[in-house]
């Protein structure tokens, strides 16, 4: 999942509604993942530097939206070789120790929503 801020939205706002939209789940709990993405935009010749979140959700029944054909629920192995960015698989591989490891990172990286 992928989206961009709207204007007057915060990232964390951000993140609650393109779930929504994409997938109809809504979050549990949502954390940072101890990684931030970046990339080079050649047309816009910028460089990008995206946070990386972790969603907690009860529900594993997914509505997609119009801009997606399939989904599917996989293991971090399968996961690792379908994504094509190694940003993006940096991001996951960390979000997978934030979650099996035992230190502190997922309570103090937690994000409330007011």
């Amino acid at each position: 999942m992928a989206g961009r801020i709207e204007e007057g939205e915060s990232a964390k706002e951000t993140v609650y509604r393109e779930l929504k939209e994409e997938t109809g789940l809504t979050p549990v709990r949502l954390f940072v993942v101890d990684h931030l993405s970046s990339f080079y935009q050649s047309f816009k010749d910028r460089i990008n530097l995206i946070p990386v979140f972790g969603i907690e959700v009860e529900s594993d029944e997914v509505i997609l939206s119009d801009e997606h054909l399939e989904y599917r629920w996989v293991n971090l192995e399968e996961a690792l070789s379908l994504l094509s960015w190694e940003q993006q698989r940096k991001a996951l591989s960390v979000l997978h120790r934030m979650i099996t490891d035992e230190d502190e990172r997922l309570k103090w990286s937690e994000v409330v929503f007011d």
